[in-house]
């Protein structure tokens, strides 16, 4: 579904949009008691118009959730050792 990434190139008006996303939590429990909780949020941004069609090939190279998600964890994992949970 690459094809999709394209399609809000082709408005007449311009756009940008900066919200959407979601947020990853991590919880952490150690006993069986929570320890600590921990949220990343992911936002996406955009724009869009008929005249940025032409360059529109490059969101084919930027990121997409899964690479997002796999820095949350790494980030996760770098603060609970940070706070003596790991």
């Amino acid at each position: 579904m690459e094809v999709l990434k394209l399609v809000p190139a082709f408005t007449l008006l311009p756009y940008y949009t900066g919200e959407g996303g979601t947020t990853v939590a991590y919880t952490l429990y150690r006993d069986g008691r929570l320890k600590q909780a921990y949220r990343y949020p992911i936002t996406k941004q955009g724009a869009g118009w008929i005249v940025l069609l032409p360059f529109a090939w490059l969101n084919f190279f930027t990121n997409d959730l899964k690479d997002a998600v796999r820095g949350t964890a790494l980030q996760f994992l770098n603060d609970a050792q940070r706070d003596g949970n790991w």
